[in-house]
């Protein structure tokens, strides 16, 4: 699975192997998950300096509504500090199950699929994840 971060760089899931890695997908005409942005904010600026979990707010991008950099700049509008990927393929999408927005989903620090659901639970599952390593 390959995003692009705000500088157009490839990120690749991959590479935060030995991490727990948190992934809330979400689109620009979703109002939910503008709702859930607080959510999101608080769960980031609780484990942002844990060295083990990486979160990102990850932008499904709707090529005939959203410009390169909407996402970016609707973040940063609303004064959230948490990092933001975009995805444009796809295929992501229907390799994690996702069929509504928003949705979020956990790897393990082996990068195993651990959980897919709502940001409210994402703390427990964290944590779980956490404690067992």
């Amino acid at each position: 699975m390959i995003f692009k971060d705000y500088s157009n760089n490839n990120v690749k899931i991959s590479q935060y192997k030995d991490k727990i890695v948190v992934l809330d997908f979400w689109h620009s005409a979703c109002g939910i998950c503008f709702e859930k942005f607080p959510e999101v904010e608080k769960l980031y600026n609780k484990y942002k300096n844990n060295p083990n979990v990486q979160i990102y707010a990850v932008n499904w991008f709707l090529k005939d509504y959203d410009k390169d950099g909407d996402a970016f700049n609707i973040i940063k509008k609303n004064n959230y500090s948490f990092p933001v990927l975009i995805c444009k393929d796809k295929p992501v999408l229907e390799t994690l199950k996702i069929t509504g927005f928003p949705t979020v989903v956990i790897f393990d620090m082996q990068g195993q699929l651990v959980f897919r659901g709502d940001i409210e639970s994402a703390d427990k599952i964290i944590s779980e994840q956490i404690d067992m390593n």
